[in-house]
């Protein structure tokens, strides 16, 4: 299990936290409704590897973030 903490402006946008792989795969991809709170992850079917992450809404694209899952 991985657990993100997340901070985002409180401008009544709608964000998206979305995961993608070495690839540019989309592995997750999920709605997120509040400002503040935290997006855990069940990786323990994924395959062990980098992923990375990021919460984007219509006006921020956001930095991606890395991730390592190990076995």
């Amino acid at each position: 299990t991985v657990n993100i903490n997340y901070s985002m402006p409180a401008n009544n946008s709608s964000y998206s936290f979305e995961v993608i792989d070495l690839l540019s795969r989309k592995i997750v991809q999920q709605a997120i409704t509040t400002s503040t709170g935290k997006i855990v992850l069940d990786v323990s079917n994924w395959n062990a590897g980098v992923y990375f992450y990021r919460i984007v809404n219509k006006e921020i694209s956001g930095k991606f973030k890395k991730m390592v899952v190990e076995e």
